[in-house]
């Protein structure tokens, strides 16, 4: 899925990035991490309409996606085979050396009576360091990382990133996540199949 994914983007010149766990164990373990299930990938709002086009064409299906009301926030999931990648969509802060994306939590567990219906959930904005993509061979292809892959990790799993910590919890232990409640930055979430 990740030759499949970097392949199509990149013949569409589109720019992503590893990015959360996908790029902690590219950095680390320089491999997958063994517990990780899925594949996540950043890349620019901008590209939003073109990457599901892209995407869907490509044989990839759409699962799931997240929004925020009031902004352009977007997180998609898609699902190839037996395994799901989650694009991440960003956008540049006040801050020339940052970008924020959203990332979502459920409040109930998601069921299938679910599917097709607009679900609550609570939203966070993550802020990473970010100065521009290094292009680097990863599991047979051609993708890209953060130039500042380090600090980038740091932001997102502490200073200790590089030892394996079994119990972290992204909501305690990351430094970049701003939490919001429901009334201050209401999120939805559609579902098209429940996995």
């Amino acid at each position: 899925m990740l030759q499949l994914f970097a392949s199509t983007l990149n013949h569409h010149n589109i720019p992503f990035w590893l990015d959360y766990g996908t790029l902690l164990g590219f950095y680390r373990d320089h491999d997958f991490i063994s517990h990780d299930f899925d594949l996540d990938f950043g890349t620019k709002m901008d590209y939003s309409e073109d990457i599901r086009r892209i995407l869907i064409s490509a044989g990839f299906k759409l699962i799931k996606e997240y929004h925020v009301d009031d902004s352009m926030g977007l997180e998609e999931c898609y699902k190839f085979g037996h395994t799901t990648l989650d694009v991440f969509y960003y956008q540049p802060t006040s801050n020339d050396n940052e970008i924020s994306c959203y990332s979502f939590r459920h409040f109930n567990r998601v069921k299938n009576r679910d599917v097709g219906k607009k679900v609550p959930v609570g939203v966070q904005e993550v802020i990473n360091p970010f100065i521009g993509l290094s292009k680097v061979r990863f599991k047979d292809s051609d993708i890209f990382v953060p130039q500042n892959t380090e600090e980038y990790l740091i932001a997102n799993y502490g200073k200790d990133y590089m030892i394996p910590n079994p119990k972290f919890n992204w909501m305690k232990d990351a430094t970049n996540i701003k939490i919001f409640t429901y009334e201050e930055k209401p999120g939805w979430a559609l579902f098209y199949e429940v996995i």
